[in-house]
C-alpha cells in the first residue's frame, strides 16, 4: 500500500511538536489495515526522525536548487514500513552539508545516478517505520 503525503506543505513546519507529528502519523494510518497475518504498527520514533530528517534535506536542497522536484512516499503499512524521498534536477548542489550529513544518518539507503534527459536522480530510503505485533499463523 502506498501512502503520498505533502510534507513540504505549510502543515508541517519546523516548529511543529511532537504530539502534532503523532497525529499527522495517525491520520497516515486511518483506516489501513496490514496485509497478511502480521500486524504492524507504527513505530513512532522512528518515524519522528524520518520526518525531521525529511524536511531537513528539502530545506537544504531547496536553498539552492530551487528547480528540483521532490517527492515523498509512504508504502505502509507493511512489515518493515518503507519511506523515500526522490530529488531530481539538472543538476543538485547542496551547501547545507552539515543539515543534510545530520538527516542521512537517519537514512538506510542512498542512491545517485545520471538519468538520459541529463538531469541528476536521488533517492534517500528509510526502513522500519512500522514494527510487527504479532505472529502469522505460519510460524
Amino acid at each position: 500500500m502506498k501512502f503520498d503525503y505533502d510534507f513540504f506543505s505549510s502543515e508541517f513546519d519546523d516548529d511543529i511538536d511532537e504530539e502534532d507529528e503523532l497525529e499527522i502519523i495517525a491520520s497516515l494510518m486511518e483506516g489501513h489495515e496490514p496485509p497478511g497475518d502480521v500486524v504492524s504498527i507504527v513505530n513512532p520514533k522512528r518515524m519522528l526522525q524520518v520526518f525531521k530528517a525529511i524536511k531537513s534535506i528539502e530545506k537544504a536542497v531547496r536553498a539552492d536548487n530551487p528547480e528540483a522536484k521532490i517527492n515523498c512516499e509512504l508504502h505502509m503499512p507493511n512489515n518493515d514500513g518503507f519511506g523515500s524521498v526522490s530529488i531530481e534536477g539538472t543538476g543538485v548542489v547542496i551547501r547545507r552539508v552539515k543539515e543534510v550529513a545530520s538527516a542521512l544518518k537517519v537514512a538506510d539507503n542512498l542512491d545517485a545516478y545520471p538519468l538520459e534527459n541529463g538531469n541528476v536522480h536521488i533517492d534517500i530510503g528509510f526502513y522500519d517505520l512500522t514494527v510487527p505485533i504479532g505472529f502469522s499463523e505460519s510460524e
